[in-house]
């Protein structure tokens, strides 16, 4: 079960969502029928993490739904810090702001007092990026300047991309799109570097997002175009979609 879980995880940075997806489904079923509280809290937290990057924040709802359900008789310190954490992010993409804040608050503190700094770095991008949402842009800085700090002094890089990208995103937000452009380039090095094709996919996104508003139509295609053109055109995923309604 612990491995379908990082499969699933790895498919899903390398932009193989379906395959993502069934690997992640069969994590639970598996789990399901053991019966052993721990591995299904794995399992559930790891499909609502898939969910919630490459389906949708509902669909992740619901797996952290079935988590928390879960964790209430059997109280696991780390996957109760863990999905407050996830359940803010999906509430924040979904702009309901004031509950996410809250949340990523509560999850973030719960979390660190675990000691972990497992995916800390992740966890703090996830809440940089719901603060920006928000419009918290200097809290938002914080939390993703603390975020590539972690990331250094641990040498956990399976979303270094998608971090400096989130970067890339906040200093927009607050008005340097020069710094803005250098990070999502960087963040398409890093991705295409690690055959990361979803991080990727997301870093060219951005970039050409703020090509079309500070530059050219032409300029954004440009870019946008190829890494679009190498995913399957039968494939109908969110990031997907908004790629080709920008397109």
């Amino acid at each position: 079960v612990v491995m379908m879980t990082y499969l699933s995880w790895s498919l899903m940075c390398l932009g193989e969502f379906a395959e993502a997806t069934r690997y992640s489904l069969e994590a639970v079923s598996e789990a399901q029928k053991m019966a052993h509280v721990y591995t299904l809290a794995h399992a559930l937290n790891g499909a609502a993490f898939v969910a919630l990057t490459i389906s949708s924040p509902q669909a992740a709802l619901q797996r952290l739904d079935e988590l928390s359900a879960v964790l209430a008789n059997n109280g696991i310190a780390y996957y109760e810090a863990v999905q407050a954490i996830f359940r803010g992010w999906c509430l924040a993409a979904t702009d309901q702001f004031e509950p996410a804040i809250s949340l990523l608050g509560s999850g973030m503190a719960a979390y660190r007092a675990t000691g972990s700094l497992l995916y800390l770095s992740g966890f703090l991008r996830m809440s940089a990026e719901a603060h920006c949402r928000a419009g918290r842009h200097d809290e938002a800085a914080i939390l993703i300047e603390e975020s590539m700090s972690i990331m250094e002094s641990t040498n956990q890089r399976w979303d270094q991309a998608e971090i400096h990208r989130v970067h890339g995103l906040v200093l927009d937000a607050r008005g340097d799109p020069r710094s803005a452009k250098a990070a999502f380039e960087r963040a398409c090095t890093l991705a295409r570097r690690q055959g990361a094709r979803l991080w990727e996919l997301r870093a060219t996104c951005s970039l050409a997002e703020l090509l079309r508003a500070r530059e050219s139509e032409s300029a954004a295609r440009a870019v946008l175009e190829p890494i679009l053109e190498s995913f399957d055109a039968r494939s109908d995923f969110p990031d997907l979609r908004h790629s080709r309604a920008f397109l």
